[in-house]
């Protein structure tokens, strides 16, 4: 109820700045759009995969300690995977 009367307008308004921020920052290190809502960045791969296709640049990326998400679970981004930025 308190959240419905306005109590949490500032803190909404303090998050979604900071969640703009990330993802601005976030698409301009990887040198892709910048997201126009959300918590995710698609992020086209298919020039870096070799013969292993997506599941082998997935596992490589967690070998390394960085998970993501295979782009095709979320539409229809067969050589993308989805990066959360916050």
């Amino acid at each position: 109820a308190r959240a419905l009367s306005g109590a949490a307008d500032a803190w909404l308004a303090e998050t979604r700045a900071m969640y703009r921020s990330l993802g601005d920052a976030a698409a301009d290190a990887l040198g892709v759009e910048r997201p126009c809502g959300s918590a995710f960045l698609f992020v086209d791969v298919a020039q870096v995969l070799d013969e292993r296709g997506l599941r082998g640049f997935l596992e490589d990326c967690a070998d390394d300690g960085l998970l993501l998400a295979p782009g095709d679970h979320f539409g229809p981004f067969p050589g993308h995977v989805r990066v959360c930025f916050t």
